[in-house]
């Protein structure tokens, strides 16, 4: 997921289809599942379940797409990843 000012874009892989949430990207990270995702990035949130690598400070989700993680929150990365 990434944000887009005050709407929140979210994709899901297995239908397709796209989802708006209105609000703030905080206000939306707090809705999901602590256990299943993680805010690697003050833009970015992922499903820890769709990732497949952790490097160079960023995530690689199943479809390959890069996912950056923050100087800050590398560390805590790791540590959800080596916890799947």
């Amino acid at each position: 997921m990434d944000s887009l000012r005050m709407s929140q874009r979210t994709h899901q892989s297995r239908d397709g289809q796209q989802y708006v949430f209105m609000g703030s990207f905080e206000a939306f990270c707090e809705k999901l599942p602590a256990d299943i995702f993680f805010r690697c990035h003050r833009s970015y949130s992922v499903n820890l379940r769709h990732t497949t690598r952790i490097s160079n400070r960023e995530y690689t989700m199943r479809n390959g797409d890069p996912v950056p993680i923050s100087r800050a929150q590398y560390k805590v990365a790791c540590e959800k990843f080596a916890g799947l």
